[in-house]
Parts: C-alpha cells; structure tokens; sequence
C-alpha cells in the first residue's frame, strides 16, 4: 500500500503542493529569531535536519548505552565542498542547484523574479553554513565528533539553540546529555 501511495503520479501531481501548504504558511508566518528557532525545532520534530541534526544512537564508546547524537545539518548539497570549491564542475553544481531551488519556488507559486532572487539567498545562507560546517573527513574520524556532555552544558555551548524546547518537540524522551 505504502509502495502504490507513492508511485501513484496522477494523485501527487493533482495534489500539487497542497499537503505542505500548512507547514509552507508556518514558515511564512516566523518574524523573530525567536520564531524561527521554535519553527525550526517544530520542522524537526517531522525528521527535518534543520541548522542540525537530532537523533538516537548506540555511543560511540559504550555500544550498550543509547545516547542522542546533535550533528550538523542544514545544506541542500551533500557535502560542504559542493559549496566552496572553485573548480568549473562545483561551480556548475552550484548554478544548477540555485535553478533548481527557483524552479521548485516557481511551482510552489512564486514569480519568477521572486523565486530566483530568494534562490539566490537560499544558496548565500547555505555557502555560509558550509564554511562553517566540518569537512566529511573530520565527520568521519569518530574522536572528532565525540563530544559527551550534560544538556546543560550543551546549552551553555550553544544558548540560541534552545535545546529544552527543541529536543522534546523532535520526540526525544527526558534528555540529561547529549
């Protein structure tokens, strides 16, 4: 059933962006930073790796404990070099992925000078979150992305993330650590 729901084309495309338009009106809505962090942790909560990741996994160190794993999220490309590197290829990709973001807001009901102006911003904000993201090498290295500690200490490292209001809106049970 789940397979024939999904491959069914006619239904999708009749539906058009309609299901999203809730969550699409959400994100519309969000004026402060203060909006977009509780929009962000609700975005999240449907599996979204908004800003970053919020999962469930065996520790590192101690295979019988299950511990909840923050990691870094938020671009649209795979990897960070897809962002930074100078070579023609990378900077194809990147021209062809700002089309396909204005393409996607042009179906969503945008002008298509308000698609690609805001497709252009989409690619600004996410160059600067790969410059600051870890190359894959480091995300690979399991010392390198070891880092137990205490919810509160977590929240002293990063205070605007507000982790008590996000953590319990991605279904994550009482949290002590992360």
């Amino acid at each position: 059933m789940f397979y024939a729901t999904c491959m069914d084309t006619a239904a999708t495309e009749a539906a058009g962006i309609t299901p999203i338009k809730p969550e699409l009106a959400r994100i519309a809505a969000v004026a402060t930073p203060a909006e977009f962090r509780h929009e962000a942790a609700h975005l999240q909560s449907m599996r979204e790796n908004i800003l970053f990741g919020v999962a469930s996994q065996q520790d590192l160190k101690d295979s019988r404990q299950v511990v909840l794993q923050l990691s870094q999220g938020g671009l649209g490309l795979p990897d960070r070099d897809y962002y930074l590197k100078t070579d023609s290829a990378s900077v194809a990709i990147r021209a062809a992925y700002v089309a396909h973001i204005a393409r996607a807001l042009t179906l969503a009901g945008e002008d298509a000078a308000t698609a690609n102006d805001e497709a252009g911003r989409v690619m600004a904000i996410e160059t600067s979150l790969a410059r600051i993201s870890r190359p894959r090498t480091e995300r690979r290295d399991p010392y390198a992305i070891y880092h137990p500690m205490a919810l509160a200490e977590a929240e002293q490292l990063a205070p605007h993330a507000d982790l008590a209001v996000r953590l319990p809106k991605a279904s994550v049970p009482h949290v002590t650590s992360v």
